[in-house]
């Protein structure tokens, strides 16, 4: 993902630095190409990172979690002597 932003951002300003020298436009058409770039590059890695999220929630183990208060939380244990509330240690 990193990769992909830095060349979205290269490329931007390669285009606009491009168009600047074929049209005489120095730095107008570079700084927009720089911005164009970048914010390309943000929603590329924004799309990317939520698929990525998707993925990860979806091949996580699904737990059923049950509300114990901290009394009774003190005194369970699931079957393999590891905690089933967040707070037992």
């Amino acid at each position: 993902m990193g990769w992909t932003l830095a060349s979205e951002i290269i490329a931007g300003a390669a285009i606009g630095w491009g168009l600047d020298w074929l049209l005489g436009t120095k730095p107008t058409l570079l700084i927009i190409g720089t911005v164009a770039g970048v914010v390309i590059g943000m929603l590329t890695f924004i799309r990317a990172a939520t698929r990525a999220n998707k993925a990860a929630i979806a091949d996580a183990p699904k737990f059923h979690r049950r509300d114990l208060s901290e009394d009774d939380a003190e005194d369970r244990e699931s079957p393999d002597d590891t905690p089933i509330h967040p707070k037992q240690r």
